[in-house]
């Protein structure tokens, strides 16, 4: 990802070795919130397994194609590195349901 960040968006190499941290700490607190969001919906709203693992299916392949065109034509970098986590937090929604969901109902 430093690579990216430095051929392709123009950061610079210190810049970019901490600019890596970012989308992966987004992606932690991400699956984190949106399986405990999807659990709420489960048990206060009694949506079934099969709703929610196919509204997280169509957040996260939206969201990722969505963030992925939007960065390809952005021309400045700052904006293009945000929406790449976008893209990164969107497509690990579904694996953030399914982290939450086996946890609290694994027997």
């Amino acid at each position: 990802m430093p690579s990216f960040f430095t051929d392709n968006l123009g950061f610079d190499l210190a810049s970019a070795g901490v600019l890596c941290v970012f989308p992966y700490l987004s992606l932690f607190i991400s699956s984190i919130s949106f399986g405990l969001l999807f659990e709420y919906l489960q048990n206060h709203y009694d949506w079934s397994t099969n709703k929610v693992r196919q509204v997280a299916q169509y957040i996260a392949y939206v969201g990722s194609a969505s963030g992925l065109i939007i960065c390809g034509f952005m021309d400045q970098k700052y904006v293009a590195y945000v929406f790449m986590i976008f893209t990164q937090v969107s497509s690990y929604l579904f694996k953030g349901f399914l982290i939450i969901f086996y946890f609290f109902h694994s027997s």
